[in-house]
């Protein structure tokens, strides 16, 4: 319905329900809290990469503090807030990434240069004849 936003949320939600049914299948008790610190510390990852690119990501970065709040009360919401502030705080992987400047390939460079001295040369080859 042209509502492109809550589309990509939506999305994003279902994928990190998903996700986060399939990181604790087969996981004991006693290594859940390894699992849920791994998956807060490449939440932490992802949105210093995305610092990086100059783009803050609120919306990840509340649910990562909202997971870091139920890590003693409940440990389950805390990976599922944890798996939602991974997934919204990464959403340029669903976009086309724009080139500032065209890319150089430098094999069709060495080709065209190659083709030209071998031009020139054989231009002053048929001159002398």
């Amino acid at each position: 319905n042209g509502e492109y936003a809550l589309c990509l949320f939506k999305a994003s939600k279902a994928k990190a329900e998903s996700n986060v049914i399939l990181s604790a299948i087969g996981v004991s008790e006693e290594h859940f809290d390894f699992v849920l610190e791994n998956k807060l510390n490449a939440v932490k990852r992802v949105m210093a990469e995305q610092q990086a690119k100059k783009v803050f990501p609120v919306l990840g970065y509340s649910y990562y503090e909202y997971a870091n709040s139920l890590i003693e009360g409940d440990k389950f919401s805390a990976l599922l807030y944890a798996e939602y502030a991974l997934e919204l705080s990464n959403l340029d992987i669903y976009f086309k990434k724009k080139n500032s400047f065209p890319l150089i390939d430098f094999e069709k460079i060495l080709l065209f240069l190659g083709g030209m001295v071998f031009g020139i040369v054989l231009f002053y080859v048929f001159k002398r004849k």
